[in-house]
């Protein structure tokens, strides 16, 4: 079987190719360019729905507040770069917020710490009565939307209220860890980080955010896709 190939329109051929090519990388370049502005904002609207993030405003405006979602690069090559510090219980609905009152303890139970040359309100002594003890806390936090838990920390030794920094107002949650070779040390309550919100291995975006925001990269890309090569 022979089959003939007539290359008359040749030319005519080779134009077209040559238009689908660059009209191809209008569609790239443009659907990218879109997404520059607009992506950000749509990770930031479904960031907000998987997780409770504390703030006023709307979405974008409580993502501002604790990290940055932007676009970088140019053409075809384009990254998505998040970036944004380990958080505090405080951007999670913890709870209680605010320290307790130390509790007075009866006569009764007061305990006695043997010691040498104390002075306690009074004469010095060998033993010092404490007559008030620090809160207990069990705080809870909700960082995924609906999922309220316990504040989980790295040692099993209590939970009590501290600044983060020294003459801070703000006060969070920290714990003692046991046999340091100083004593101990104190260590404050951490959850999650904006970058870890969007992405399980730095390289892809979660299933969940992935998802919601299909949709408008889709959208934006058939527009393109329908302005430039749908004629």
């Amino acid at each position: 079987m022979s089959i003939r190939i007539d290359l008359d329109g040749a030319a005519q051929a080779r134009e077209i190719i040559m238009l689908i090519q660059t009209s191809s990388y209008r569609v790239a370049e443009s659907t990218l360019n879109d997404y520059s502005s607009r992506l950000p904002k749509w990770v930031a609207r479904e960031v907000n729905k998987q997780y409770k993030i504390a703030g006023g405003g709307g979405a974008t405006a409580k993502v501002n507040e604790i990290g940055t979602i932007r676009f970088s690069g140019g053409g075809l090559k384009r990254t998505l770069r998040v970036k944004g510090r380990t958080l505090t219980p405080l951007h999670f609905g913890l709870s209680p917020r605010k320290p307790k009152k130390y509790k007075k303890v009866g006569k009764k139970s007061r305990r006695v710490i043997p010691g040498q040359g104390i002075a306690y309100k009074g004469k010095h002594g060998n033993f010092a009565t404490i007559s008030r003890i620090a809160p207990t806390y069990n705080f809870t936090i909700e960082i995924e939307r609906g999922n309220v838990q316990p504040l989980q920390g790295k040692y099993n030794t209590p939970w009590f209220f501290a600044p983060t920094k020294k003459g801070n107002e703000e006060q969070i949650p920290f714990q003692r860890s046991p046999g340091h070779p100083k004593g101990f040390k104190t260590v404050s309550a951490k959850t999650i980080s904006l970058p870890q919100m969007v992405s399980n291995d730095k390289e892809h975006m979660k299933p969940e955010i992935a998802v919601g925001v299909l949709p408008d990269m889709e959208k934006r890309f058939n527009h393109y896709l329908n302005r430039y090569l749908g004629r």
